[in-house]
């Protein structure tokens, strides 16, 4: 059987999720698939679990087990045996809609594109939900260098899209061992050398933001990986793409972790992160502040270049919601 669709899921002690994940994995409505699961060093019953997936499901699932070494590591692992024809990637206690495969799929083959993007559902663990990353088809169709623009009009999350194989081998794209922002760096790694970038106009990928366990839902340290990822595209994009657009990325995702809302005891790394972030844009494009893109959405106001906004914003939003 030809694989159309590898799904690559790392798993580290996943156990209280990890059914609901590989039910909407298994039961894809596209049949000529396969999911290549990395069990990175679980201390849970994650591997009890997925080993009665592959009795369950004989010729389905290719299992490597491997010491804890993180997720980029895991991905790229999985890179290495996958054998469909695209990739996509699932964390390992999140789900999809069971129609995501098929749906992306055909828009690949029929368009020739390397990557096809979706939208997705950011999910509470309380059942609350907002759809994310819907609109702006009209910017897709084209590669990057045709139309950079695309930046705009789509997030860095991996597990929203699909990624033709021969472009990943081709190219070597890989994952960098970072804490976090691996995904992103990957993503528009792979933007820059795709032919084609198509968009399916719907949410598929269920995004769980748990609360006790979200690296990304907290003030943290690992935050400051920002810094050398962006400075790994900035030599990958030299020549390629106006350093404007660049500047939009990474002022976008600093103004992300800025307007979270921490608690006491992380008051003051907010504090510290907001002002080395301002550092690092001052040395990364000294004219950061009058970023083109920035403009056009409104975000050049002096008061978005503060500390003391970023530091009392999440509060004056809270009250104005009470």
């Amino acid at each position: 059987m030809v694989v159309k669709v590898s799904a690559i899921v790392p798993v580290y002690n996943s156990e209280n999720f990890l059914e609901k994940c590989l039910d909407t994995l298994v039961n894809q409505t596209l049949l000529e698939k396969e999911l290549v699961i990395v069990n990175d060093g679980s201390k849970d019953a994650s591997e009890q679990i997925i080993q009665s997936y592959m009795d369950k499901y004989p010729g389905m699932i290719q299992y490597i087990s491997i010491p804890n070494g993180g997720v980029a590591n895991a991905r790229n692992i999985a890179l290495d045996h996958a054998c469909g024809e695209y990739i996509t990637f699932c964390d390992s206690d999140d789900y999809f809609d069971l129609d995501m495969f098929e749906e992306l799929y055909n828009k690949a083959t029929s368009t020739g594109a390397d990557i096809v993007v979706s939208g997705h559902y950011y999910e509470e663990e309380n059942g609350k939900y907002s759809i994310k990353g819907l609109g702006n088809v009209e910017a897709f169709s084209h590669s990057l260098q045709e139309n950079p623009e695309m930046i705009f009009h789509t997030n860095a999350y991996s597990c929203t899209k699909l990624f033709s194989k021969k472009m990943i081998d081709e190219h070597q794209l890989r994952f960098k061992k970072y804490r976090i922002f691996e995904d992103l760096l990957f993503f528009y790694s792979a933007m820059l050398v795709a032919n084609k970038v198509e968009k399916v106009d719907k949410p598929f990928y269920h995004y769980i933001r748990r609360e006790n366990t979200s690296v990304t839902g907290k003030m943290n340290e690992k935050f400051y990986d920002l810094y050398p990822v962006m400075q790994d595209l900035k030599e990958l994009y030299q020549g390629k793409i106006d350093q404007e657009y660049l500047t939009y990325i990474a002022i976008r995702h600093a103004y992300l972790r800025f307007k979270m809302n921490v608690g006491k005891e992380t008051l003051g790394l907010k504090h510290e992160y907001i002002v080395n972030t301002y550092a690092f844009l001052d040395v990364y494009d000294p004219d950061w502040k009058n970023n083109v893109y920035f403009k056009r959405r409104k975000r050049d106001k002096f008061i978005y270049k503060t500390v003391w906004y970023w530091m009392l914003q999440p509060y004056v939003k809270e009250l104005l919601k009470r």
